[in-house]
């Protein structure tokens, strides 16, 4: 499902269909050969174009492919193609180490060869980490509103971080909540954190918002670690924040020249440390 979504989207984007919307998106795939998946299904495929960095949220529930680039790891000479053009890759397949989608991963792969001006950056593992920041830290830079600021409220629904899952209840807990609430109808709806007598508005599109909270506050452990395998270990329900899964991915396809399979991330064990502590992740050693 991932490869057909990813291929319907490059397919586009070479058509002129830059960007893409949701529906479009399932109109396209209940045209193709397979059966009709359900919006769940295509949502999740989606989701993992996303954390893998092969798609970009460009608002109002559209997408588009992530612009051509090279993320290069100078200490261990490597070098990683995100939505490559067919002849960069078919040029330098010599190079390649292994690909998966509109990833390809190269060694010793000179870029001043490349005839191409695509973006560039540097991967340092250690300088992402110390950018990571708590949850009072993001929270500290939102604007809060006022009771009044709502408008009329047809059903509230709390987050339960032990079931993670929403359950319907009739009134805010100003101390701390995160809450869907539903104005005029059951499909147009925002999200509202409470928390320390403040709440705070959040668009139903801001999923980066919404994810970390949800981490940052679960009552289960999300996180779960081998100290001496030295993997992380994430659960394949749960929807964590796409720049913390990027982080992990690119660590892991640095470190062991392989994609990562089953949500399982070689992860030195101080990195682990010192990412659980400044997000003030549950976790669990197994």
């Amino acid at each position: 499902m991932n490869k057909l979504l990813y291929d319907t989207l490059v397919h586009c984007h070479n058509n002129g269909d830059v960007v893409i919307t949701f529906n479009r998106i399932k109109r396209l795939l209940s045209q193709s050969s397979c059966e009709l998946e359900d919006d769940k299904k295509n949502f999740y495929s989606l989701f993992q174009l996303l954390k893998l960095g092969l798609i970009d949220s460009v608002g109002n529930n559209s997408f588009s492919l992530t612009p051509s680039s090279f993320i290069k790891y100078n200490r261990k000479k490597l070098t990683l193609g995100v939505n490559l053009p067919a002849d960069v890759v078919i040029k330098n397949k010599n190079y390649i180490v292994g690909s998966y989608l509109g990833l390809t991963l190269f060694n010793h792969l000179h870029l001043d060869s490349v005839n191409y001006e695509l973006l560039e950056s540097e991967f340092n593992f250690e300088s992402n980490i110390s950018q990571l920041c708590t949850k009072n830290t993001i929270i500290s830079n939102w604007n809060s509103i006022e009771l009044q600021d709502i408008g009329k409220i047809e059903k509230i629904k709390k987050y339960d971080a032990i079931r993670h899952q929403w359950s319907t209840v009739a009134k805010f807990n100003n101390r701390y909540g995160l809450y869907k609430v539903y104005i005029h109808n059951q499909f147009n709806y925002y999200y509202l954190l409470c928390q320390n007598n403040k709440k705070f508005k959040i668009g139903k599109e801001e999923y980066e918002k919404i994810n970390t909270l949800k981490l940052t506050n679960a009552n289960n452990a999300f996180f779960k670690y081998n100290q001496e395998k030295k993997l992380l270990y994430l659960k394949n329900y749960f929807t964590y924040p796409i720049y913390l899964y990027k982080l992990l991915l690119l660590n892991h396809i640095m470190n062991t020249r392989t994609f990562p399979l089953n949500n399982q991330f070689k992860l030195n064990p101080i990195h682990f440390k010192k990412i659980v502590k400044i997000m003030s992740i549950n976790y669990q050693m197994v």
